[in-house]
């Protein structure tokens, strides 16, 4: 069984999406197990994720002023 995460990355005052950030996705071993960038609307679409636990972060891309 896999499944889909859909993640926005936002301006927490503007709602405006932010595009070209990386987003690492690990597992509960903190094994990197997936990397994207968000599009131009801020949104990442992550596929093909077997059941288990995951922690998202942040680890690039940051539009300069965040």
């Amino acid at each position: 069984m896999t499944a889909a995460i859909n993640l926005y990355v936002k301006d927490s005052s503007t709602d405006k999406g932010l595009s070209g950030v990386i987003v690492t996705i690990y597992d509960s071993n903190n094994n990197a197990v997936k990397t994207g960038t968000t599009d131009s609307s801020g949104r990442i679409i992550v596929n093909n994720l077997g059941a288990g636990t995951y922690t998202f972060e942040v680890t690039g891309g940051i539009p300069s002023g965040y």
